[in-house]
């Protein structure tokens, strides 16, 4: 029992040891609550805590997304613009490979002119040996006799065949009743000659008696020729046999005659310059940029140079002698002669000379006083933009304001360039007549011809969904509108003529032309040719040349040969072309950064080109008479060779410029000069006084690369280069004061 109880005690203690109470349940079940709460609790903050985290993540991560996806964008644009920029240069290299293959296609078409103009030259020189040789079957050979300018006269012979040995007189006989009634009748005065060897005749020099007939001559006859002829063919000859008539005409010299058979049988007749063209004191010859100061000298010279072809000829006695022998095909060319050779210094002279007292004819004919000339001008061309866009599209692709139009300023004057500010094209921008407040809005661009197509798709390109559109090309055999432009003449013409002539410019919509700050360059309008028809009292028409002299002298570029790279360059803001205030346009940036740097270091000026060896020229056009326009009178350096100085310190100087465009001119004694427009660093052309300073050397590019010094179609011997000499005109040199001033205030 001990045992057991014993044992029964053992047991209550351990289970009292290790046994829980309630109380001890109770706290145990407490905390483990307490505990799990604390879990959870944990748990739901964790749980937020990496949400937020993982968010966080998340919205850093789609930041990293959009951030490389606006990268990858702008790059793919930027990539996009480069490509399209690339294709655009790729576009305008290939333009400007064309436009160099056009220039060398125009090189050797002109060098190809030129030798298709000396084979011509060989021809119609072989032409007149051919024709000679039947002439000295016509015409015989006697003395000049040589007296004063007032009695001097000649004596010749004029020889017909008969069936038996052919008929060159036929064309006499046809071409004037004169001739027929002279060599079909049986005149006293006619001499039988059989059909024999025809003996030489000496030609001498001829003595100092006259002959009867002489008090016909006028002050300019062909005495002069006549004696030049006998003193540069020593001898005649005649290998001709057949039975001829003989007549002795003595109211003509035989210059004349001979000059008048040459035109009934080859339709050549060259005239030479009045007497009173020439220079008549020594005062006047001193001030003259010439040294031709006599008819004679130029008589001399053109024979020395064209020894087979005829003399020239006064076209006085070629007038009274067409007159006498009832040619007035003839007449009239010699009469265009005369009014082509009369001045402001020579017109009172010849209106009260001997042709006008003996034919009223000529008085009549001798030109009037002309308020204004005008020409079509083929270069240029006109695209016609309508809509109500209009003014807001071209506003942003040309470099003036396209607002300043309105129906008191038509016109303004605009460049077209690339985005990088280069030059493509020089415009103008004209509004037509209103047409009522309905009307939709139209603007007319006149633009360089060649570069039509060009500029219309650049236009096509920039449209969009402007609301402009294009009119288009007219059809084959359409006429399409043609620019054009007048300018005042130096005539004195009346106030009211002025009045009446710029009041028909202002009514067929024409507007003022005012790139050199003045009214020099006059008006440009466009329209189709047939329906403009300006007075002929007011207007007289000239050719293209003459326009593209007036734009010479003043130093003015218009189209692609004028133009180089940068517009300022060639004097686009002093010409009234750019506007800085207007706003953004295509090429603006640098335009603008130029402008307001103030370092614009070329300029366009006035090039005259010489010879190298002659005297270099002081004035951009002679002094001595007008300068009529000659484009094709010899080859000139192509345009865009470039310009070095003549004397420079370097031993290689690097060049100064380019030359644009070029004129060969002629004056009414025959002495020519070269204008030229040309772009060059101001700093080399010097001070007026030195005249070696502003002299360049005009370099041709070769393909090969490098430079050449003579120019086109001359060779590379000492004396063959062409020289050029800078002129700053009036007005540039005005206005680059007044920007100096500007940026200075």
């Amino acid at each position: 029992m001990l045992a057991t109880r014993d044992l029964l005690l053992q047991h209550e203690e351990k289970a009292g040891r290790e046994l829980l109470g309630r109380l001890d349940l109770e706290n145990e079940a407490y905390l483990y609550t307490a505990a799990l709460t604390e879990l959870k609790i944990e748990s739901q903050v964790k749980s937020r805590n990496d949400g937020i985290t993982l968010r966080s993540m998340t919205s850093a991560l789609q930041r990293d997304t959009d951030a490389v996806s606006q990268r990858m964008n702008e790059d793919v644009q930027q990539l996009r613009s480069d490509i399209q920029l690339d294709m655009n240069n790729r576009k305008e290299e290939s333009a400007m490979d064309l436009k160099d293959l056009e220039m060398k296609i125009m090189d050797l078409n002109s060098k190809f002119t030129v030798t298709l103009g000396d084979v011509r030259t060989e021809v119609e020189a072989t032409k007149w040996i051919s024709t000679r040789r039947v002439m000295l079957a016509v015409v015989g050979v006697s003395f000049c006799p040589i007296r004063a300018p007032s009695t001097c006269a000649s004596s010749f012979q004029t020889r017909r065949k008969t069936s038996s040995c052919g008929l060159p007189s036929d064309a006499l006989t046809q071409a004037s009743t004169y001739f027929k009634t002279l060599l079909e009748g049986d005149w006293e005065e006619f001499k039988a000659k059989m059909c024999s060897k025809r003996p030489k005749v000496e030609v001498s020099r001829p003595a100092a008696t006259g002959l009867a007939g002489d008090h016909h001559d006028f002050d300019d006859s062909d005495c002069e020729a006549d004696e030049l002829y006998t003193n540069n063919l020593s001898k005649l000859h005649e290998d001709n046999e057949g039975y001829y008539k003989e007549v002795r005409v003595t109211s003509s010299r035989y210059s004349t005659y001979r000059a008048l058979l040459v035109w009934i049988y080859t339709g050549h007749i060259t005239f030479a310059p009045l007497s009173t063209s020439f220079p008549r004191s020594r005062a006047d010859a001193e001030d003259a940029s010439t040294t031709k100061v006599s008819r004679k000298v130029g008589l001399s010279q053109s024979i020395s140079e064209e020894p087979l072809l005829p003399i020239p000829v006064s076209p006085k006695s070629i007038y009274r002698l067409a007159h006498l022998v009832d040619l007035p095909a003839l007449a009239q060319l010699a009469l265009n002669a005369i009014k082509s050779f009369i001045t402001v210094d020579n017109a009172a002279q010849e209106l009260f000379g001997d042709v006008s007292a003996l034919y009223p004819d000529f008085s009549t004919s001798l030109p009037a006083d002309i308020a204004y000339r005008y020409t079509p001008l083929p270069t240029r061309s006109v695209l016609t933009l309508t809509g109500n866009d209009t003014t807001k599209f071209l506003q942003g692709l040309v470099s003036n304001d396209v607002r300043k139009l309105s129906d008191e300023e038509r016109m303004i004057y605009a460049g077209v360039m690339k985005a990088d500010g280069r030059m493509l094209y020089d415009i103008f921008i004209s509004k037509p007549p209103s047409e009522g407040e309905t009307a939709v809005p139209t603007l007319k661009v006149d633009h360089p011809a060649e570069h039509s197509e060009a500029i219309r798709k650049y236009f096509k390109r920039h449209i969009l969904r402007s609301k402009v559109k294009l009119v288009k090309v007219p059809a084959e055999g359409e006429e399409d509108e043609t620019v054009f432009a007048a300018w005042r003449t130096e005539d004195e013409a009346t106030a009211e003529e002025l009045q009446a002539a710029e009041r028909w410019l202002s009514q067929s919509g024409a507007g003022r032309d005012t790139r050199n700050g003045g009214d020099e360059l006059g008006w440009r309008w466009s329209a189709k040719q047939s329906e403009t028809t300006p007075p002929s009292e007011l207007f007289e028409q000239v050719t293209p040349a003459h326009h593209h002299l007036l734009r010479l002298q003043h130093a003015i570029p218009e189209g692609p040969d004028d133009w180089f790279q940068l517009p300022l360059e060639g004097n686009l803001d002093i010409m009234g072309g750019v506007d800085y205030k207007k706003g953004c346009y295509v090429g603006q940036e640098l335009t603008a950064r130029t402008h307001h740097k103030g370092v614009v270091r070329k300029r366009g000026v006035v090039l005259r080109l010489f010879r190298e060896g002659e005297e270099v020229p002081t004035s951009p056009i002679p002094s001595f008479g007008p300068q009529q326009p000659y484009p094709d009178l010899f080859p000139l350096p192509p345009p865009h060779s470039s310009l070095t100085p003549l004397y420079s310190s370097l031993a290689r100087p690097r060049p100064s410029g380019k030359i644009g465009s070029s004129l060969p001119l002629i004056n009414r004694a025959g002495s020519s000069s070269t204008l030229a427009f040309g772009s060059v660093r101001l700093e080399h052309i010097g001070d007026a006084e030195n005249d070696m300073e502003g002299v360049f050397v005009v370099k041709v590019e070769v393909e090969e690369g490098g430079e050449v010094g003579d120019g086109k179609g001359e060779s590379e011997e000492e004396g063959g280069r062409w020289l050029a000499k800078a002129f700053v005109p009036e007005w540039v040199g005005r206005k680059l004061q007044e920007l100096e001033e500007a940026k200075n205030r």
